[in-house]
């Protein structure tokens, strides 16, 4: 996860802050409003991977994205300093996710993805589909900027 943010910062950084804030495509979100997408992800996950650490059992509340991203108006921010914000915040879950211990891992979470609506799955899938996820949305604004 760690090379996957540090690469992809170092591309995204190349994007003007005109540029970032156009939609990809119309009626879809800007890349200002995707990297905002992936800071709230962050903070989701944030919680999950700190409290599986002393948790039997983790359950929250569904993430609705839309709102999270409507509500925090990133198109208005400075590309570089959400930039930054991303790049820091997972440098720091990285951090998080190096540092537990094995068992936490297997610590159940409860989850309503689209692909696993109602599931209940072990914080290492949490970590898995955060990185995929991320993953998704980096290829998704790289694409768009070619």
């Amino acid at each position: 996860m760690l090379n996957l943010v540090r690469n992809s910062y170092a591309k995204l950084t190349g994007i003007s802050d005109k540029e970032a804030a156009q939609p990809i495509e119309p009626g879809e979100w800007s890349r200002k409003q995707i990297i905002g997408h992936l800071i709230d992800s962050a903070c989701n996950n944030h919680q999950r991977f700190a409290r599986a650490q002393w948790c039997e059992k983790l359950e929250f509340p569904s993430y609705q994205q839309d709102e999270w991203v409507d509500c925090q108006k990133y198109n208005l921010r400075d590309w570089r300093e959400l930039l930054d914000f991303w790049k820091a915040y997972n440098e720091h879950l990285a951090h998080i996710i190096s540092a537990m211990d094995e068992q936490h891992l297997q610590t159940p979470c409860a989850v309503n993805w689209s692909s696993a609506p109602n599931s209940i799955v072990p914080l290492s899938r949490i970590i898995e589909h955060y990185g995929e996820h991320m993953e998704h949305h980096l290829n998704q604004i790289l694409a768009a900027h070619r």
